[in-house]
């Protein structure tokens, strides 16, 4: 069958303006060789060597991105038969690696959602792209169940529940917001239910703009929705950090300016003090003095272009590559670069 190209996969892919497809390529190549194991797991060194649902499901984004459909396949069989292991449900145990007996096998059979999202969302976007018919019934299995099980109405509200289990109490919600993987509700419209996931990804983009906390209208990494309302997870995360700032990417995925503009005061933060910082504390409104990761400064970068701010994207993409050289084995620092490379 002739390959194409769908159109997901083209507003997914680019090319940095400073590099050459060859250099973008061989940053593919040594990703594979750090940290894909010959079996096909993502392996995240700097959390003793698990692999998890998350970085299976970048892997497979990643592996769409440079058209690399035997490195998708191998990902891909490897989440399957590993953490696609729950008895009840399609949803993916999260962790796995190495148990005190000196097994390597799942660690914790909880679910994380947003690898689940990012799984299916890898299987979608491979079936439009290389037809194989088998990538689309496994992600409508997965969808099925994120729509069943992780997914709550209330009222005209809908929220995501970060897992089956451990996430929701009597009257309140506990919320990752970065778990919102906007790109991947718009693919879902076009694998599953159009009509509930076009709703899910308005009501989920409306939600994600109305968190605005401190003085800066920043997400948290962490929330809690009680009465319809929400306020920061103080108690587990103050922040908005490493994890929150994946919204910026998501939304730049989707190039819509409505959500990209609530993060103007950030890039002004970024511009007055010369660096990104690892986190902004959304109670005190202190500014981390710790520089953020190379993958903080390439999506900031992302941010910048996305708004029109071009010598300031120029900058931080060219500290971005600096703080990369230092970051080699950071599993999450060098996927969310690389995967931020890939977006225009």
């Amino acid at each position: 069958m002739k390959k194409r190209v769908s159109l997901f996969i083209i507003c997914f892919i680019t090319f940095m303006s400073n590099q050459n497809v060859l250099g973008f390529n061989q940053e593919w190549e040594l990703y594979k060789k750090i940290f894909i194991s010959h079996d096909g797991r993502v392996i995240d060194f700097q959390n003793n060597s698990i692999s998890h649902s998350e970085g299976q499901g970048y892997g497979m984004l990643l592996s769409l991105m440079f058209n690399d459909i035997e490195t998708f396949e191998k990902l891909w069989n490897w989440t399957k038969n590993n953490l696609k292991v729950r008895k009840t449900d399609n949803l993916l145990s999260w962790s796995w690696g190495k148990h005190i007996s000196g097994k390597w096998t799942i660690l914790d059979y909880n679910n994380a959602t947003d690898g689940d999202i990012l799984v299916a969302y890898g299987l979608c976007l491979a079936y439009k792209n290389w037809g194989k018919s088998e990538y689309l019934e496994e992600a409508k299995k997965i969808i099925k169940d994120i729509k069943a099980l992780l997914i709550l109405k209330n009222n005209d509200s809908f929220y995501l529940l970060p897992g089956y289990f451990g996430f929701y109490k009597d009257d309140l919600l506990i919320i990752n917001p970065s778990y919102y993987v906007l790109p991947a509700f718009k693919a879902f419209s076009d694998c599953d239910d159009k009509d509930f996931w076009n709703k899910f990804y308005e009501k989920s983009l409306n939600f994600l703009i109305n968190l605005n906390f401190g003085n800066f209208n920043l997400p948290a990494d962490w929330v809690i929705v009680k009465d319809g309302k929400s306020s920061v997870f103080y108690e587990k995360n103050e922040s908005f950090g490493i994890e929150a700032i994946r919204i910026i990417l998501y939304s730049a995925m989707i190039n819509d300016n409505a959500i990209l503009n609530k993060f103007s005061e950030y890039l002004n933060v970024i511009e007055k003090i010369g660096y990104v910082p690892m986190k902004i504390n959304l109670k005190t409104n202190e500014i981390s003095p710790e520089e953020g990761a190379a993958f903080q400064y390439f999506i900031a970068s992302l941010l910048a272009d996305k708004t029109g701010k071009k010598e300031l994207a120029e900058s931080l993409r060219e500290r971005g590559y600096k703080k990369l050289e230092e970051e080699t084995q950071n599993y999450y620092s060098y996927t969310l670069s690389l995967i931020s490379k890939g977006v225009k």
